[in-house]
């Protein structure tokens, strides 16, 4: 279903986060906005990892709301999903990256 797209090219270390809520806006089926509850898994300086149980399309930009790292707490910001897997338990794994803000 999901898959991890292209080769690892991360360039700054991530670091495991404490646990954390991460919510996920998307669209519904009528194009409505739907907010998704996931898990922040790791962090870094150009992204985040989240767990969450609907699977994310790569290439998609969505709005997240939280607190990342160095952030303010409970920002929303915009990224840019660049993988999602499925996991054996039936979680999805995606990998968000922070879009310039310019």
């Amino acid at each position: 279903m999901a898959t991890k797209l292209g080769r690892e090219r991360r360039r700054a270390s991530r670091k495991a986060s404490d646990p954390s809520i991460v919510r996920v806006e998307t669209k519904d089926n009528m194009g409505r906005p739907k907010w998704i509850t996931g898990d922040l898994i790791d962090a870094s300086e150009t992204g985040i990892g989240i767990s969450l149980v609907t699977p994310l399309n790569p290439g998609a930009i969505v709005s997240i709301r939280g607190s990342f790292g160095s952030m303010s707490p409970n920002v929303t910001i915009q990224v840019g999903v660049k993988w999602c897997d499925e996991k054996p338990d039936g979680t999805f794994h995606a990998g968000l990256e922070f879009l310039d803000s310019d």
